[in-house]
């Protein structure tokens, strides 16, 4: 299964960026994840490309995107609470009710 992201972050964002997807590459079990940069100026010209595998970034790298991601899930859990039945907003394929619905 592959992911991807497209974005407009450049330089420490691009980085940033990178390491968020990489934990949506965890998330979602995906096996690649391309991360697409784009232009800012016109149309969709893209700058740079990367396909992002696992072992990437090390456990110590990912800690604050994996912090970032959380706060963006609880985020979207406090905003529009879940029913029990969907899809869990943390990409990890499980029901709400035994995911983060649990919390």
């Amino acid at each position: 299964m592959y992911g991807i992201t497209v974005t407009y972050a450049r330089n420490a964002n691009w980085e940033a960026e990178l390491k968020l997807s990489m934990v949506h590459l965890e998330l979602a079990s995906c096996t690649r994840w391309a991360v697409i940069q784009l232009a800012n100026a016109h149309g969709l010209q893209i700058t740079d490309l990367e396909v992002l595998v696992a072992g990437r970034f090390s456990d110590e790298e990912l800690v604050a995107s994996r912090a970032k991601w959380e706060a963006q899930v609880q985020a979207q859990i406090s905003s529009r609470r879940p029913n029990r039945n969907d899809q869990c907003p943390c990409l990890s394929g499980k029901k709400f009710k035994i995911c983060h619905g649990q919390r």
